[in-house]
């Protein structure tokens, strides 16, 4: 398999280098500099565009130069690649050929690979100097396919890696693969419009591993640890995950309150039941928490009645990351939660949702519950149904 890269935002973590380069060139020729958010949302593209563009001059070789110039000394200092890149690719140029497309020169390219230590992962590296149309034209593939003599390749073997848009559209225009990666530069509303037809959505390095390696399933599940929260784990990455996952049903009208509460409110369901966390825990990159899930005993100071019967324990803040639904997360979350029940001896378990989220009371259907009750909490906007399922010890 072929897989080509983009260089910036998508193996090395040059933002700053970038940003600070164009602004100090722009005022050495007495220009107004162009913002760091004009500059970031213009990442993929070859300056010998975007630069005539903010200066408004025809002739920009000069400040190209002084970039350059600037450029090269920032990244001695500042350059570096993104956390898990290295081993990821060490992992994958075991089993196929790779490849970089960028829109800087080629010479810049490849010293900024030196300074990573990453270049001798590339047998090509393809540059803006080397091709005569820029990116989104499709040439730097084309071109990396003459040079290592792989153009009779099937497309479903070709994959294009960036995290900006113009990578897609170059993979679209080949008719291969796309694999848009979200830790860069690029959005992720503009990376998953179907404009683009990106392949695939990977959102922290090691998933370059599961998408081409031969790990389980090419999944996380292999690194997915289902455990008890603990106070250290990142509070605001929790929040983010519930408004993530309850923000597809606020958008459905439904106010849910963890489509909105703060890490304060977070914090506090946490600790006042028993919580665990589908966390992502591989030796390439932090913990990233996927999931998450709360059993309570009748210790929240909103609850209904239902919730007060001996022998029962209830559940909420229960969301998985809507990048990884799908996977049998929710059951292994709610699993974890039943086996906890039963070891403190209870005898029911129990959740409320929306009367009118007719998918998740099928879930909770399949897993046993029934429909007890309903409840009208005074923070929702809908009325809420009570389900209930019997734990035999």
């Amino acid at each position: 398999m072929l897989l080509i890269f983009d260089l910036d935002g998508t193996l090395i973590d040059s933002k700053s280098c970038i940003v600070k380069a164009t602004q100090a060139a722009f005022g050495l020729h007495g220009l107004p500099s162009p913002s760091e958010e004009q500059i970031v949302e213009k990442m993929g593209i070859p300056i010998e565009v975007t630069f005539p563009a903010w200066s408004g001059w025809t002739d920009v070789q000069s400040i190209i130069n002084s970039y350059r110039s600037l450029y090269g000394e920032i990244s001695k200092t500042e350059l570096k690649p993104f956390k898990g890149i290295p081993e990821a690719l060490a992992y994958l140029a075991k089993d196929h050929t790779l490849a970089i497309a960028t829109s800087k020169k080629r010479s810049v390219a490849e010293q900024s690979l030196e300074i990573c230590g990453l270049r001798q992962y590339f047998p090509a590296v393809i540059g803006s100097d080397d091709v005569e149309n820029f990116k989104p034209h499709p040439e730097s593939i084309e071109k990396v396919m003459s040079v290592l003599k792989m153009s009779e390749l099937r497309p479903v073997d070709i994959w294009m890696i960036g995290d900006s848009v113009v990578d897609l559209l170059m993979a679209k225009a080949l008719d291969i693969c796309s694999c848009a990666v979200t830790w860069g530069a690029g959005h992720i509303d503009d990376l998953s419009n179907r404009e683009y037809e990106a392949t695939s959505i990977i959102h922290f390095p090691a998933e370059l591993r599961w998408q081409f390696g031969d790990a389980v399933d090419g999944s996380f599940l292999q690194d997915l640890n289902i455990r008890p929260w603990i106070e250290g784990d990142s509070v605001d990455q929790i929040t983010e995950l519930l408004h993530l996952a309850y923000g597809v049903l606020a958008k459905q009208g439904m106010h849910y309150n963890a489509s909105h509460q703060p890490p304060s409110q977070t914090k506090e369901r946490l600790s006042s039941g028993d919580s665990f966390l589908a966390v992502v825990d591989d030796q390439l990159h932090d913990p990233f928490v996927i999931g998450t899930i709360s059993a309570y005993r009748g210790t929240l100071s909103q609850q209904h009645p239902y919730y007060t019967r001996p022998g029962l324990v209830y559940f909420g803040q229960f969301a998985v990351h809507p990048n990884y639904q799908g996977y049998g997360v929710s059951k292994m979350l709610y699993q974890a939660v039943e086996d906890h029940a039963r070891s403190l001896g209870a005898t029911e378990i129990a959740l409320d949702t929306a009367e009118s989220a007719h998918d998740l009371i099928a879930m909770y259907r399949r897993w046993g519950f029934e429909i007890v009750d309903t409840a009208d909490w005074e923070s929702t906007n809908y009325v809420s149904v009570i389900m209930a399922k019997p734990l035999n010890n």
